[in-house]
């Protein structure tokens, strides 16, 4: 994730960005300044700052109870 504190002057679009400007990945609410983007496989989203954090700690819970799930045994 990287912080865009103006969004105004990026240069390539991210995914949902549309006619009437940015809305934010998450909430869907508008985008007007500075926001956190994410680049994946498929492209770049924005969120705002608050999304982001909010993500970035639901992604911990949900995959903290399961992060032994698939490590194989030491040989």
């Amino acid at each position: 994730m990287t912080y865009i504190a103006d969004i105004t002057q990026m240069s390539d679009l991210p995914l949902q960005a549309n006619e009437r400007g940015f809305g934010c990945f998450s909430c869907g609410q508008p985008l007007e300044t500075s926001a956190v983007r994410y680049d994946g496989k498929g492209g770049s989203v924005l969120l705002h700052l608050r999304c982001a954090n909010e993500m970035g700690q639901r992604l911990i819970v949900d995959s903290w109870t399961h992060r032994r799930k698939h490590e194989q045994a030491p040989s």
